[in-house]
């Protein structure tokens, strides 16, 4: 199922190349087969689409952790925090917060 929603994803880009959602979905399916490189790929699309897009920074964090880039993830985590603060969503502030500390510990 997963390929074809993959497929389904480049379909629609191909129709809408600067939607970011489509972009992140796509990051998040290729996360769900281990394809890290594909996934990050995307997820930096989405970023020189917009870079204001908080979900993705989550998300890249996370990718950074788990190719053992601690320090990359770190600097995205501060940077999405920092963008959270200033788009005033605190939810996702601790989220991203919460994240960071995890890796100091």
């Amino acid at each position: 199922m997963s390929i074809n929603r993959i497929e389904q994803l480049h379909n629609m880009i191909k129709n809408s190349p600067t939607d970011t959602f489509l972009h992140y979905a796509l990051g998040l399916e290729y996360i769900k087969q281990d394809n890290y490189k594909d996934a990050q790929q995307s997820f930096d699309t989405v970023l020189k689409i917009d870079n204001n897009y908080l979900p993705v920074y989550y998300q890249i964090g996370k990718l950074m952790e788990v190719l053992d880039k601690l320090d990359e993830a770190k600097k995205i985590y501060l940077s999405g925090i920092e963008l959270a603060r200033s788009q005033a969503d605190m939810h996702t502030q601790k989220e991203l917060e919460t994240a960071l500390a995890l890796l100091d510990d």
